[in-house]
């Protein structure tokens, strides 16, 4: 196996060394060709050797892997400076993030703080004044992540020489990470996501779109998938962005019913025996379904010992009159459908105490079963990055290093048949442009030709149409791009 990673680690240095040689070679061809004048169609033709050089070269780091691990593949090409680059400028969508973050209000965006991190470096109060300035830096940098933070009171690239400067705008934004997850989910753990643990991601979407909206009154909501697993929330409504931190903290505090528990025995919510009447709306429109159609069936809740003791941790066991009747009456069902069924089944019978001898309803379990399903599907949210104003979050279209893929946005009225395995990997983009290059035999600048990657289009295109709902909504003319 160590063989194997060495020759892997030598066709990795190879590489480099080749694209650091490529990178060479094209500077020295650019100021050869700009010494001598030459004229356009010579200057074409080196831009399409210099595309057809780049890509065969990354379509080449892929051919070489002996491994089929597509995370391995992905890995070297997400972090190859060279494909940042290309990234970078051929399918990052700089237009419309400067549109999006300037709001219509281009002195927004030069105080809009940017951080950029890349091989052992991390740089924060980055800003720029135009597309121009944004697009050149990036490109410049090849960052392997770039995250937008407040918007300031002066460019954050000149903090320094304002004694007054401080954070004056921001969205409100939410990150869900799979991680939480962890005490309730049986199908995976740690960094590893499937499309049955998903379930719990499409839930907690529908939860904070369905009460944020409702609740609130917010319009404008984006879901971003970060890349590996979960998600990120931006709302940009006007009074999204004028919130303080204290504002913010109350929200999340709101929005908060799971009590964090490291143990997947312990129990995890407590709820009063009069809900709040939103939270009910929530749990007899989403909850209910997500958890018995999806939820429990997938991850099969009651096949695992952990699951099951967690189950039953939410009921009063001095209020049954028969515990080992009711142990007895799941196991002897089959699926954990079934068992559920039973469960709710047997907590509702006349074997639980319902009355003391006043007749007053005296059942401690009246709330068990509103209990489990929220600690199933109702969304654990890191709090901090929701509560600080100045907190940074990853752009959407960034690539992430460790899978390769894009962080694409979520459509929300979709988000259960969001599948992340199928999101558009640096890989797929790569492929694409290579096949459409060879198909059409495009010239000149690639950078003009992003409809050229068809599987990211329909991720722009949904980008696209939420600054305009944002542009419309602030009365501003909506803009082609």
């Amino acid at each position: 196996m160590s063989q194997k990673l060495e020759e892997k680690k030598d066709l990795i240095d190879t590489q480099l060394e080749m694209d650091i040689q490529l990178e060479m070679d094209i500077k020295n061809d650019n100021n050869k060709n700009d010494n001598k004048n030459d004229n356009n169609k010579n200057d074409n033709k080196n831009d399409n050797n210099k595309n057809d050089n780049i890509i065969s070269i990354y379509s080449n780091i892929n051919d070489n892997g002996n491994d089929n691990d597509d995370d391995n593949n992905n890995i070297i090409n997400a972090l190859d400076v060279n494909v940042l680059k290309k990234f970078y400028e051929i399918c990052f969508p700089f237009n419309e993030l400067f549109s999006w973050f300037s709001y219509g209000n281009d002195e927004w965006f030069s105080c809009r703080e940017f951080a950029f991190t890349g091989n052992e470096t991390f740089l924060r109060y980055k800003s720029f004044s135009t597309t121009q300035d944004f697009r050149k830096a990036v490109i410049q940098a090849c960052p392997q992540r770039i995250e937008a933070g407040a918007i300031y009171s002066d460019p954050p690239a000149e903090h320094a020489l304002h004694q007054n400067f401080r954070p004056i705008k921001r969205e409100l934004v939410f990150d869900i990470d799979m991680d939480e997850y962890d005490p309730i989910r049986t199908c995976c753990k740690g960094a590893l996501v499937c499309n049955k643990c998903w379930s719990f991601i499409s839930t907690a979407i529908q939860v904070l779109d369905n009460r944020l909206r409702r609740d609130f009154g917010f319009e404008h909501l984006l879901f971003v998938f970060s890349g590996r697993r979960g998600v990120h929330l931006w709302i940009c409504d006007d009074r999204a962005l004028n919130l303080v931190n204290d504002a913010r903290k109350a929200i999340i505090d709101y929005l908060s019913v799971i009590q964090k528990s490291s143990s997947s025995h312990d129990k995890e919510v407590y709820l009063p025996k009069k809900l709040n009447p939103f939270l009910n709306i929530t749990y007899n429109r989403i909850l209910i379904d997500a958890f018995e159609n999806l939820i429990l069936p997938q991850q099969e809740l009651f096949d695992f010992q952990d699951q099951k003791i967690k189950i039953l941790s939410f009921i009063n066991q001095n209020e049954i009159t028969n515990q080992n009747e009711l142990i007895e009456i799941i196991e002897s069902k089959s699926s954990s459908v079934e068992k559920w069924n039973a469960f709710k089944n047997f907590l509702q019978s006349t074997k639980v105490q319902k009355t003391n001898k006043k007749g007053n309803n005296n059942n401690n379990n009246s709330n068990a079963i509103k209990e489990i399903i929220f600690t199933y599907t109702w969304p654990r949210l890191d709090t901090n990055v929701t509560k600080d104003i100045k907190h940074l979050l990853k752009l959407p279209f960034c690539i992430h290093p460790v899978t390769g893929k894009i962080c694409v946005p979520i459509d929300t009225e979709k988000c259960k048949e969001f599948n992340p395995s199928q999101v558009p990997t640096i890989t797929d983009i790569f492929n694409e442009l290579n096949n459409a290059i060879t198909k059409t035999n495009i010239t000149g600048n690639l950078s003009k030709n992003q409809n050229l990657i068809n599987c990211l289009n329909v991720h722009i295109e949904y980008f696209r149409k939420f600054i305009n709902s944002i542009r419309e909504k602030r009365q501003l003319s909506i803009s082609t791009f």
